[in-house]
């Protein structure tokens, strides 16, 4: 069996709102392993999202801890875990969070800018990740200028670059109709498998799901193992 990397334990989120407590999900614990591909499904509004973010440390959960290669986040300070996300987890979004000023590069790039490398390095690799996703000869493209599925490969690319352990996925083809989502996650399962990089993929498809090493369903604020 493969070391965990990315491990919640008896995690819990509640929301308030307008003086009501909203629980959406209580106590889940869930192991993801190395070079591991998982899926986690369920119905809109259910928490899946919610649970990417607090296993990628982008919330804060209510109760529970969640550890990275051991270290719970709370341990960590807000520049360590700053330093987390740049180095160790990968982020791709429904929405795909790019800035349209700028080319396929320079948003590929933007990582790698944080770490103060020689700007002819960091285009470098942010080339050599746009040539993994087949977007070479569109560098120099600006985002409007990109098709949906085009901008969810620069997306994926942005978040390999920095060659994290670990990349969580928010619906990454929920935007996309049945065949540009069928090529963008046939692209993450190569790159998984080339790179050895762990993904936790939350999507509403369960014909994609099953294509997973193991998948999830968050239903009633419980995490269940699907066969």
């Amino acid at each position: 069996m493969n070391n965990v990397l990315l491990h919640c334990e008896k995690l819990s989120k509640t929301f308030r709102d307008v003086g009501h407590e909203v629980p959406v999900l209580q106590g889940i614990t869930l192991k993801v392993y190395d070079h591991e591909m998982i899926a986690i499904t369920g119905k809109s509004g259910s928490g899946k999202s919610t649970l990417l973010q607090l296993l990628g440390g982008l919330d804060q959960p209510t109760s529970g801890e969640i550890y990275f290669n051991g270290k719970a986040y709370h341990s960590h300070s807000a520049s360590q875990l700053d330093k987390l996300h740049n180095q160790e987890i990968g982020f791709i979004y429904q929405f795909h969070h790019l800035l349209p000023e700028f080319s396929a590069l320079d948003n590929v790039c933007m990582p790698l800018l944080l770490r103060k490398i020689p700007i002819k390095e960091v285009q470098e690799q942010g080339r050599a990740m746009l040539a993994e996703v087949g977007l070479s000869d569109r560098s120099t493209h600006r985002i409007a200028e990109l098709s949906g599925g085009e901008r969810q490969r620069v997306a994926i690319a942005r978040a390999l670059v920095t060659q994290p352990s670990c990349v969580l996925a928010d619906e990454p083809t929920g935007n996309l109709d049945q065949e540009n989502a069928e090529h963008i996650f046939s692209l993450m399962k190569r790159l998984y498998q080339s790179k050895r990089i762990s993904f936790v993929i939350v999507t509403h498809d369960l014909s994609l799901a099953k294509q997973c090493d193991r998948s999830f369903e968050v239903s009633s604020g419980a995490l269940n193992e699907l066969a």
